[in-house]
């Protein structure tokens, strides 16, 4: 081998370790960015269910209890189900009744004193409003002031569904049976079929203002509008669950995903706010480990095995240290072979980081210094924002990362102290220009 030959042989290998920075480099930037990318969607995703089911599963519960007590001290308790369908018959019995009694009591008690009229038909508007949730519906009920509201709530029937147990209610139902259960409906119903049948016969009642009056003492209370309340709080927490959900960081309210998560909340049981926040946490769980490489394998020059991603982003500062010596070690040793002063011969392959200066050789040199060091700061500056659980948690594997990214600058900036007498050697025209001047 010629000294021309070995010097050529070391710039080659010196540019070889070049390209193999850029590699490691690329291979690991590149890996990361398509995790994070793939990742940051489901992320925003996940944790919005975590937020949402965590208040809903609270709620649910504080709804469950509640509603469970009111129906256990219901009179004739028979379980949750009979009870459950108690709340529901009496509702639809106490509103028909209490239609019937505000559209024919006028008629057919032609003597009633104005002060008994004043004292009944306040009642009757209060029952009905309450009996609708007191979501005032045009031309059908009057919204009461000062008491809570479950708006857009559906009243038809056949809207109001039951379950074998309270845990097995729609959160919708729940909430609204919630709401009936402070209205004391049975002492209602009784109230009002009294009258009714008094009223269908002929002979009603002269005590019919004072037990209207006496009749929504209990729901007027303060233990029962703090019932209502809880369940306005929950209704809205409900209803809001389902306005909200999108897809990922972008908020795509369109997407299918969130069509399907809406449907999911629109038809949610109370047991179920638990099942999906177990469901959302050991996704979100699953997305850490992928969020910190630790799922996505990496396979880079010089190691044959393939690497966790985080592993590979642990060891890659400390390869880009070993191409940063042995560019020192190869340059050093192909300006060893070199020929001192121009000749005949050239060498004609210089490491490609060289290549601008044979264009402008300020330039040149900027860009020169700029690709050796650049692999070694592109790898903490990125990693910072695509893998902040290794980058940011300063265990023992971010501690051998950021030591690693330290030799590496430093092994890079030696490389500067080369660049001189390479220049030189181009200048003097024993090394071939990659770019004419």
């Amino acid at each position: 081998m010629t000294r021309i030959q070995a010097a050529e042989s070391g710039f080659a290998k010196a540019n070889a370790f070049f390209v193999m920075a850029w590699v490691v480099t690329a291979i690991i930037l590149i890996t990361a960015l398509v995790d994070y990318r793939a990742l940051r969607r489901e992320a925003a995703r996940t944790d919005e269910r975590v937020a949402v089911y965590s208040q809903l599963e609270d709620i649910a519960a504080a709804v469950s209890t509640d509603l469970r007590t009111a129906i256990y001290l219901m009179p004739g308790y028979a379980g949750e189900a009979k009870g459950i369908e108690t709340i529901r018959q009496a509702r639809s019995e106490a509103l028909a009744r209490v239609e019937w009694i505000a559209a024919n009591y006028g008629a057919l008690m032609p003597d009633l004193a104005a002060e008994d009229r004043q004292a009944i038909q306040p009642v009757l508007t209060y029952m009905k409003s309450m009996l609708l949730l007191n979501d005032a519906l045009e031309g059908v009920s009057v919204f009461i002031e000062g008491e809570p509201s479950l708006l857009l709530a559906e009243h038809e029937a056949g809207t109001y569904l039951t379950a074998a147990s309270v845990e097995g209610l729609r959160m919708e139902d729940a909430v609204r049976y919630l709401w009936l259960a402070s209205l004391d409906l049975q002492s209602w119903t009784a109230v009002l079929k009294r009258h009714q049948e008094a009223l269908e016969a002929g002979r009603p009642r002269e005590d019919m203002a004072a037990e209207f009056a006496g009749a929504v003492e209990v729901a007027q209370s303060d233990a029962g509008r703090a019932r209502r309340e809880a369940a306005e709080k929950a209704w809205t927490a409900w209803v809001k669950s389902g306005q909200g959900a999108v897809d990922g960081a972008q908020g795509n309210v369109d997407s299918a995903v969130a069509r399907a998560e809406r449907r999911r909340r629109a038809a949610l049981t109370l047991a179920q706010t638990g099942v999906f926040l177990d469901q959302a946490l050991v996704r979100k769980a699953e997305l850490d480990l992928l969020q910190g490489g630790e799922t996505t394998s990496v396979k880079i020059p010089v190691i044959s095995t393939a690497l966790q991603l985080r592993d590979a982003i642990m060891f890659a500062p400390w390869i880009l240290a070993f191409c940063s010596i042995s560019i020192m070690i190869y340059t050093r040793r192909g300006m060893h072979y070199a020929p001192e002063e121009k000749g005949e011969l050239v060498v004609g392959n210089i490491p490609s980081f060289y290549a601008v200066y044979g264009v402008n050789k300020g330039f040149g040199i900027a860009v020169a210094m700029l690709l050796l060091a650049l692999p070694a700061a592109l790898l903490p500056a990125c990693l910072w924002f695509l893998q902040p659980v290794l980058a940011q948690n300063y265990d023992a594997a971010s501690v051998i990362f950021y030591s690693g990214v330290a030799v590496s600058l430093l092994t890079a900036l030696l490389t500067f102290a080369q660049i001189p007498s390479v220049l030189r050697g181009i200048d003097l025209e024993v090394l071939m220009r990659l770019a004419p001047e």
